[in-house]
């Protein structure tokens, strides 16, 4: 869902709503569900769910690759969207948008502090190397090599140089 918000951004694919319910929930990102309330927003007013069914959707999708849990609110959500005026096709495009939901959706306040730890720390990393990799090291072990890991197990990008 990445690529369609990047192209419709960029002026390159058109941005429409079918209802003005849909373009308040989906506004801010294009008509592209990005984040988890969004998922849940477009469950409970364009298919009628509970916000306790919107929950179990939301925890269905942070888990669909381990359980594949979506599938079973497939019939609820087209249903409750063709009942709500949405035709079809765009009720069966919606379930496939929240059903590949949970490769890459998170709740919008995680995506916003994450953005603002990688600017911070690309902004450290360019201005106060030396500062960014004593924060680095201070921080180990995060799950990468240790610091004092042998040189030659890092891998290096092909054509990279060894210093």
């Amino acid at each position: 869902m990445v690529h369609p918000y990047l192209r419709r951004r960029d002026g390159k694919e058109e941005v429409t709503f079918p209802t003005p319910e849909l373009e308040r929930v989906l506004g801010k990102t294009l008509g592209v569900p990005l984040f988890q309330e969004q998922a849940m927003q477009v469950s409970m007013i364009c298919a009628g769910f509970s916000a306790g069914e919107a929950d179990q959707l939301r925890r269905a999708m942070a888990t669909f690759k381990h359980t594949g849990g979506v599938s079973k609110f497939r019939d609820k959500l087209i249903n409750g969207m063709i009942d709500n005026g949405y035709t079809p096709e765009f009720a069966e495009k919606t379930f496939s948008q929240l059903e590949g939901f949970g490769s890459y959706g998170f709740p919008e306040s995680h995506a916003a502090s994450f953005a603002l730890i990688a600017y911070a720390s690309s902004w450290m990393k360019c201005w106060h190397p030396d500062v960014f990799c004593a924060a680095l090291l201070n921080s180990q072990p995060m799950g990468f090599y240790l610091p004092a890991q042998p040189k030659d197990t890092w891998r290096l990008a092909p054509g990279a140089a060894r210093s």
